[in-house]
């Protein structure tokens, strides 16, 4: 019996504490509501805003003036003097001439002439005649035969009056193996060489008595075949024909 009293006084005491406590909190309710709401802080509006100032633009810049440079002084040129030319002689066909051949060779295969600068008698310079064979094609090779026909030999005219200079005369021993020679007794020389002797002849408008010395004074117009004293016709044909002037 005294077990349901102390469950049932349990029970009781249960419903009052809970009774309690919800009257506790309804009073606290009660009294918050009663009470006066703090009012809110009032807000402070942000300042007006204040526009920047019109910006001023700059200026515009005035362009400096183009720069003018001084002119340089122009030096005015001398006039050129025109130099009056002077006027080419015309030449004077009746005035002596001086040929100078560059060398005439006595070898075992006849007399050789070496035109040099010199160009005359038909022969251009450079040419190398040959008493036999006239002249040579190939401009003076000398492994090369002279060119081929019928040959004059070696024909020289000059008129009276003229020089003729053979500065050379030489006997290469390279080509010839014997003693050479020319001579005119109507001209008045007569040279003789050994193998790798040299000589001179020239022939003048006045006496000479050398023996490596010609002379057209007072030899008149004509035809005049110089030859080897040695072998008279062994070297070819050399004729020197003088003319009136």
């Amino acid at each position: 019996m005294d077990a349901p009293r102390r469950r049932a006084r349990a029970r009781t005491h249960g419903t009052l504490r809970w009774l309690l406590v919800a009257s506790l909190l309804l009073t606290l309710v009660a009294a918050a509501c009663a009470a006066e709401p703090e009012p809110l802080p009032t807000h402070t509006p942000f300042p007006t805003y204040t526009p920047l100032p019109t910006h001023t633009p700059f200026p515009t810049l005035t362009p400096q003036p183009t720069f003018t440079p001084f002119p340089e002084p122009t030096a005015t040129p001398e006039p050129t003097a025109t130099p009056t030319p002077r006027p080419i002689p015309t030449p004077d066909p009746s005035a002596p001439v001086a040929y100078v051949v560059e060398r005439f060779e006595l070898i075992d295969g006849g007399y050789v002439l070496r035109m040099g600068n010199l160009t005359a008698w038909g022969y251009n310079s450079g040419d190398r005649i040959y008493g036999r064979g006239g002249v040579d094609c190939t401009a003076g090779n000398p492994d090369i035969p002279p060119c081929e026909g019928e040959s004059p030999g070696i024909v020289i005219t000059v008129k009276v009056g003229d020089e003729l200079h053979f500065p050379r005369i030489t006997n290469p021993s390279r080509v010839s193996g014997r003693p050479h020679g020319i001579f005119s007794d109507e001209l008045g020389f007569h040279i003789v060489l050994a193998p790798d002797q040299e000589s001179s002849l020239t022939f003048r408008n006045s006496e000479c008595q050398a023996s490596s010395c010609g002379s057209f004074h007072g030899v008149g117009p004509g035809t005049y075949v110089i030859d080897d004293p040695i072998e008279p016709g062994s070297m070819g044909r050399f004729v020197i024909e003088v003319v009136a002037r």
